[in-house]
């Protein structure tokens, strides 16, 4: 069947109570559509931002469950639960960003009214519904099941970087001169050649400090292994 639609408009610089709708009991084939003005100006939302309807019924019942979100249009489908007690429910919008931020739209009326029912028919029972959690737990769960999914194909994999000289298999080598697998270099396969040694440095293979006699080599664990 068709909906019947209402279309209303929320300026979220007013506090004020900015719409009224009036309903019949436990309906459900009616949308909400809502936008958002900010001082009269079109409110943007962006494309991470999520929003809820939020009611309290007049039995003090809560309603939190979430809307779809077109552009900068609000959706809303009343649900059994929103329309279950006769009187004023009164409602709002939640969005929230990404970010952790919360804009809350000013308050908007539900009118439910009763309808005549024949002998036999059953009433729903009044009670909290709160949707939103249930909906973000499911989409957290597909994410995960998607991301696990990418893992087991392989599809996180890049390509294969540099190893570095620290790498397994991949000890850098210089001028001739490799050290061993916990990157030392024994004091016996140092090269006598002020260049080489200087190679070794510029390497950072062979840390050097410098005292007023000259350069003092040293080994991975600082200890001097040679002057010159």
């Amino acid at each position: 069947m068709n909906y019947s639609n209402y279309r209303i408009s929320l300026d979220v610089h007013k506090s004020s109570s900015q719409a009224s709708l009036n309903v019949k009991r436990e309906d459900t084939a009616r949308m909400i559509y809502i936008t958002l003005t900010d001082g009269g100006f079109p409110y943007q939302i962006s494309g991470e931002c999520y929003a809820a309807f939020t009611a309290t019924k007049p039995d003090g019942n809560i309603v939190f469950n979430p809307c779809t979100i077109d552009g900068n249009t609000i959706m809303y489908e009343l649900t059994t639960q929103t329309t279950a007690v006769v009187g004023r429910t009164e409602c709002e919008i939640k969005l929230y960003g990404a970010d952790d931020m919360l804009i809350t739209s000013p308050a908007f009326y539900l009118f439910v009214s009763d309808t005549v029912y024949k002998e036999g028919d059953v009433v729903e029972e009044s009670k909290d519904e709160i949707t939103v959690l249930t909906a973000l737990i499911s989409d957290t769960a597909t994410l995960i099941d998607e991301v696990q999914s990418k893992l087991d194909n392989g599809e996180f994999k890049g390509e294969k970087g540099d190893p570095g000289k620290d790498a397994e298999g991949g000890v850098k080598s210089v001028n001739g001169v490799t050290p061993d697998e916990n990157g030392n270099v024994e004091v016996e396969t140092l090269p006598d050649d002020t260049d080489q040694l200087e190679a070794l440095i510029a390497a950072d293979l062979l840390p050097a400090t410098y005292d007023a006699s000259g350069a003092i080599l040293t080994d991975s664990n600082g200890n001097i292994v040679l002057r010159y």
